[in-house]
């Protein structure tokens, strides 16, 4: 599967870049988060979430969409 990923913040700091494009074999966002954090081991020491379709998802979610968006901890009130 071909996915499109989108970096924000620290995690394009962490990654070296706010985009890229890559063609992995998975399945579940667990997959992916696997996979990116055996790539970018940084990313194992911070918190982040995925969004796809601009709708955040869990661990547990089917990757459903070609875009995929790492988005780093929310804050304000």
């Amino acid at each position: 599967m071909k996915l499109a990923l989108h970096y924000y913040g620290l995690l394009a700091e962490i990654c070296g870049t706010s985009k890229a494009e890559m063609e992995v074999e998975v399945e579940f966002i667990s997959d992916l988060r696997k996979h990116l954090e055996t790539l970018h081991p940084g990313l194992k020491d911070v918190s982040y979430q995925f969004a796809q379709n601009e709708v955040l998802c869990s661990e547990a979610d089917a990757i459903t969409a070609q875009q995929i968006a790492l988005l780093p901890p929310f804050s304000g009130g």
